[in-house]
């Protein structure tokens, strides 16, 4: 990244020690979880839905999604290395339908490969609009490191489907300046297969956009041809059995190893009745911060980017169903944080939240219930939003960079 002249030596100090560390570690960290037999565990569960949908089950039925899960990855030469245990499908229609033809002509195991060389290709197209949309002007070199880093290489490891939100989240700002009702329609079509944080985050992105009434028309757009597809694709059964679905998973949470926010602190060992009100405390307690420090008209496009990183923060932080791999959406708030000519890192807060996010998911690797590390990324960025001053912020956010020949590499 291009640097300003007056930076200080400790901090292009630092941002080197960043990029380093993350150039070092990410191999590293992706030839130790390529050896694990789990990789994959969570694309088995989407895989074996798309199975039983082609066949006409339902996937949201567990015995049922089971079946189908066991016929596929236990049995016959695509069997996992190690017994698949079962894992519910809560994904919303039409995400299996759409994976039909991947499943029908690949096994599970080619098929894995396609569908993580899909999310690192979009998690590059996401950087690199995220850091265009943030004012860095050599925007590939972020958009590789962000690729790279391991909470989006958790993912790939997983197989898992954030980075359909990240690149939802990444769109729609790129385009809601210029383009709001498709900005608002392809976020909705993106991040609904994560509803839990495609919501929140269309609401954080509706208060954060200078023309609401058009983004709303996008956001409603976008609903309408989500429901469309899902009536032509699945039938209202589906809809009905995945609204069903969701009422079952609430028993499924405590069984998760890796939530990522303050409710992984309690989830394992707190009764369901106090985890229901410690979960309404938070949730609560996140809305009213949102709202109190919602963007006025007065403070123009900086004051909505803030709010946009705090909002993005504050979700990854008080959700109770939110995961390592879900942090790779924290690369908003960061890099407003860090700001496009480095100066963000002469702040420790700043600094405790990009080293938290880059070194918390290789602290957990081994093992997963670890929620009191896993919290870290996502807290200490709300917290890092939550300290940065306005007018610092403001000032960073509309005064042209200085530039030197300076690189980040």
């Amino acid at each position: 990244m291009l640097a300003d002249v007056a930076e200080p030596a400790r901090v292009r100090l630092l941002r080197r020690a960043l990029v380093a560390l993350l150039v070092v570690w990410a191999p590293v960290y992706l030839v130790a979880l390529a050896r694990q037999p789990a990789a994959g565990t969570d694309f088995a569960a989407f895989y074996a839905a798309s199975r039983a949908v082609a066949a006409g089950d339902n996937p949201y039925d567990w015995p049922t999604q089971w079946r189908w899960e066991d016929q596929a990855l236990n049995h016959g030469a695509s069997r996992l290395p190690l017994p698949y245990s079962f894992a519910p499908y809560g994904n919303p229609p039409p995400f299996a339908q759409l994976l039909v033809p991947l499943s029908a002509l690949l096994p599970p195991r080619p098929a894995y490969a396609v569908w993580v060389a899909l999310s690192l290709a979009a998690t590059l197209a996401a950087g690199y609009t995220l850091t265009r949309w943030a004012g860095y002007r050599r925007p590939l070199g972020l958009a590789v490191l962000l690729a790279a880093a391991p909470c989006a290489t958790f993912g790939y490891f997983l197989g898992q489907s954030s980075w359909l939100a990240l690149l939802g989240l990444a769109t729609a700002l790129g385009l809601a300046a210029t383009q709001p009702v498709a900005a608002g329609a392809l976020l909705v079509l993106l991040a609904y297969v994560k509803p839990h944080l495609g919501l929140p985050l269309a609401l954080i992105a509706l208060l954060a956009c200078a023309s609401p009434r058009r983004f709303t028309l996008g956001l409603a757009l976008g609903a309408t041809l989500w429901l469309t597809a899902t009536l032509l694709l699945a039938g209202s059964s589906a809809l009905g059995a995945w609204l069903h679905a969701l009422t079952l998973f609430r028993s499924s949470i405590a069984a998760q190893p890796d939530i990522a926010s303050l409710p992984g602190l309690y989830t394992f060992w707190a009764p369901p009745a106090l985890t229901t009100a410690l979960d309404a405390l938070l949730l609560l307690g996140g809305s009213l911060l949102l709202l109190a420090r919602r963007p006025r008209a007065t403070q123009g496009a900086a004051g909505r980017r803030r709010f946009l990183g705090l909002g993005v923060a504050a979700v990854l932080a008080v959700l109770p169903y939110a995961h390592t791999h879900d942090d790779v959406l924290l690369a908003v708030p960061l890099l407003l944080l860090v700001r496009p000519d480095w100066s963000g890192l002469r702040r420790p807060s700043v600094v405790l939240a990009v080293v938290a996010t880059l070194l918390t998911p290789l602290l957990i690797w081994t093992d997963y219930h670890r929620p009191f590390i896993s919290a870290f990324p996502a807290t200490l960025t709300l917290l890092a939003c939550l300290l940065t001053p306005d007018p610092a912020m403001d000032e960073a956010l509309t005064a042209p960079p200085r530039l030197s020949a300076d690189t980040a590499g």
